[in-house]
């Protein structure tokens, strides 16, 4: 029985690999139709820089097929929105 329980592990981790894989190479072909801007204020990304790459959002929706860029501005907006809807934060401020 351990031959068998070690064949069956190993088909399950190469099968969750390649599974991964595929969703890997489907998210990256999507980066071909990312913006140039912010989805939402329209601020300029530069598709060069390390600091925006690495603080900019990328929101995938592979149903719909598109793509859509946050800056860190809007991300914080975002969230003090979705704050204040649940109670979280004062109107003041």
């Amino acid at each position: 029985m351990g031959k068998l329980s070690k064949k069956l592990g190993r088909k399950k981790r190469i099968k969750e690999k390649k599974d991964a894989q595929e969703t890997l190479s489907r998210h990256v072909s999507m980066f071909g139709h990312m913006p140039d801007s912010c989805s939402v204020c329209n601020v300029a990304f530069d598709k060069n820089s390390r600091e925006m790459a690495m603080t900019w959002r990328v929101v995938v929706n592979e149903e719909k097929k598109r793509v859509t860029l946050i800056c860190p501005d809007c991300q914080k907006k975002i969230e003090n929105g979705f704050q204040k809807a649940l109670g979280g934060l004062d109107d003041q401020g």
